[in-house]
């Protein structure tokens, strides 16, 4: 099983013009070509992403401080939460407050995943 598995939505290559896109889902899914469309799509229309995409799925990203590691060490990105009644879109401006809220989260409690700390920090539903 990957850690962390990188879809690159054009040319196949990742350049430092790229825009990270985590993909958090509950069970460490990995999203289809479709589930990867609608996202890419999404952060045009929502947030005027024109750049390419790198999107970063898989266990690898549940870890709390390898996302952390990950939001800090990339030029732009967004994390995307896949939940019961749909996904939600974080953009870059709330970088600093996810990565702090995931620390705290894996401090509190390190058998929590990104997932569940963002869940939870977001207050929806954990199921």
């Amino acid at each position: 099983m990957e850690l962390i598995n990188i879809q690159v939505t054009n040319k196949n290559t990742l350049t430092k013009n790229n825009t990270s896109v985590f993909v958090l889902t509950r069970d460490n899914k990995i999203y289809t070509s479709e589930g990867i469309n609608y996202i890419r799509e999404s952060l045009k229309e929502e947030f005027d992403v024109t750049n390419d995409l790198s999107i970063f799925t898989g266990i690898g990203i549940n870890m709390p401080t390898v996302l952390a590691k990950l939001i800090k060490t990339s030029n732009t990105s967004y994390v995307v939460l896949s939940h019961k009644d749909g996904i939600g879109f974080f953009p870059a401006t709330a970088n600093d407050v996810i990565c702090e809220t995931l620390l705290e989260g894996h401090n509190t409690n390190p058998d929590m995943t990104s997932w569940q700390i963002i869940m939870k920090a977001s207050k929806l539903t954990l199921s």
